[in-house]
């Protein structure tokens, strides 16, 4: 049985800014992590270990976030360039600026009688009823290039891809399951929850090859007798082990659910290797 689910991005969802380590004092980030842990560690017994694990987490990346370099203001400010808009949303724009002279120019009344206010009102009403329609227009365009440009150009179809992970890309978060759409976070973790247990149970089909199906689970039978009779003792992993382990990932990779990079561990150093 095959099922399709489609999902979209929202900026509204949080993202962790990537932290430059080039301008971070990396010394000054170990000696403080190290005087954080050493307190934590005092408290760590074994019925606390996931809270413990959690305030490490957390430890770790405030620590870090707070030798992040303020910017420095630079006395000057760039202006910001408009956006542009359509002819026909620049009408509405104008008549909406009219519409505020004339309503201000009356002496800004707000009973629901006065005609200036009522124009007003219904101007602005037009003009996000006018910009929402342009959003979703270039939303739904977006999608049909990804779609378009995934068998026909891969360097465009990428970039576009980019730029709808992109956390300033603004977007409605989507997912459709199943003939249903939904759109609250709550509602799309716990569809994404039932999506993954129905892949993951075993169901009979009346069209699958059951030739296959027998030879897949004779295989998988296999590999479980021979994991269990030649299973070896799990090997003591020294420190020396867990740091070159470390040292031997690449930075600048993207960061987990907790925030936390490679770089964190890397520039931990000691401390941080001591207690994985």
């Amino acid at each position: 049985m095959e099922k399709s689910i489609d999902e979209s991005t929202n900026s509204d969802n949080k993202c962790v800014r990537k932290i430059d380590w080039n301008k971070i004092d990396t010394n000054e980030y170990e000696r403080k992590l190290s005087h954080k842990l050493d307190s934590e560690l005092q408290n760590l017994d074994l019925e606390s270990l996931d809270n413990f694990i959690d305030n490490l987490c957390e430890i770790v990346t405030d620590t870090a976030r707070e030798l992040v370099p303020s910017k420095q203001n630079s006395g000057s400010r760039t202006r910001r360039k408009g956006r542009v808009w359509p002819p026909h949303i620049v009408d509405i724009i104008r008549k909406e600026k009219h519409c505020f002279w004339k309503w201000k120019q009356a002496g800004q009344p707000k009973s629901k009688d006065n005609k200036y206010f009522n124009e007003l009102k219904q101007t602005k009403k037009d003009l996000r009823s006018a910009q929402r329609q342009l959003e979703a227009s270039k939303r739904q365009d977006n999608l049909i290039n990804i779609m378009e440009l995934r068998e026909t150009d891969q360097k465009q179809f990428y970039k576009l891809i980019k730029r709808q992970r992109d956390h300033n890309y603004i977007s409605t978060s989507v997912l459709r399951y199943n003939d249903k759409i939904f759109s609250d976070s709550i509602a799309i973790c716990e569809t994404w929850a039932d999506y993954f247990q129905e892949l993951s149970t075993p169901f009979d089909n009346e069209f699958f090859d059951n030739s296959y199906k027998q030879l897949v689970e004779d295989d998988v039978k296999i590999l479980q007798d021979l994991f269990n009779t030649n299973k070896e003792p799990l090997e003591f992993l020294s420190e020396d082990d867990v740091g070159k382990c470390i040292m031997s990932f690449k930075n600048g990779k993207a960061a987990d659910e907790q925030g936390i990079t490679i770089e964190h561990l890397k520039y931990g150093g000691q401390p941080v290797i001591k207690i994985i």
